[in-house]
């Protein structure tokens, strides 16, 4: 007998994968009808309105009403709702650390700048200043009409290897050596 090893995915991934689709379908093309995004993505009608009535269940779509313009039927148009959702996106700075908290649609909806000397700290001592800023922005994202914080992202300036270090942030080091040449000189 002969076993070829092959990837497979659980239904649980085809689910997660198919409400993406949707959610990105509804996202671009909003308002848009259960029947529109089932053609455009591919997805049986069935497993559309499966999946739409789970995301409008987690406050992730819902329902504006009806549109008359159609042959048939008028149908009840879908957007994003995520009111209660936002992403938090954090930037290293070479003299800052930015907190965003940006909802669905890509639009900021909460900012935090903190002052931070990036060109200068250590590498653990910017991490702890990030989850600190983190924590900050989280509290208060949650205090606000916020319910849950989806995801979190962090930008740097310059190469992640692999493994997620930073072996060259030339907007840093730039920065690092202008500060050295300014810098008095004993005498």
């Amino acid at each position: 007998m002969i076993s070829i090893d092959r990837p497979t995915a659980d239904l649980g991934d085809v689910r997660v994968t198919n409400r993406a689709a949707v959610l990105r379908h509804v996202r671009r093309h909003a308002p848009c009808s259960r029947a529109d995004v089932a053609a455009h993505t591919g997805l049986n009608k069935a497993t559309v309105s499966s999946l739409v009535a789970e995301l409008i269940e987690h406050g992730l779509l819902r329902e504006t009403g009806l549109t008359e313009n159609r042959v048939g039927r008028p149908a009840t148009m879908l957007v994003l709702d995520g009111a209660r959702y936002v992403g938090l996106g954090l930037r290293v700075g070479a003299d800052e650390l930015v907190a965003v908290a940006a909802g669905l649609g890509g639009d900021p909806v909460l900012t935090w700048r903190r002052a931070f000397p990036a060109a200068t700290a250590g590498a653990e001592e910017t991490v702890k200043a990030l989850a600190a800023l983190t924590r900050r922005a989280v509290t208060r994202a949650n205090r606000r009409r916020f319910e849950k914080v989806l995801g979190l992202t962090v930008a740097v300036p310059g190469l992640v290897d692999a493994d997620g270090d930073v072996p060259a942030a030339p907007a840093l080091l730039a920065r690092r050596t202008a500060r050295r040449r300014v810098a008095p000189r004993p005498a």
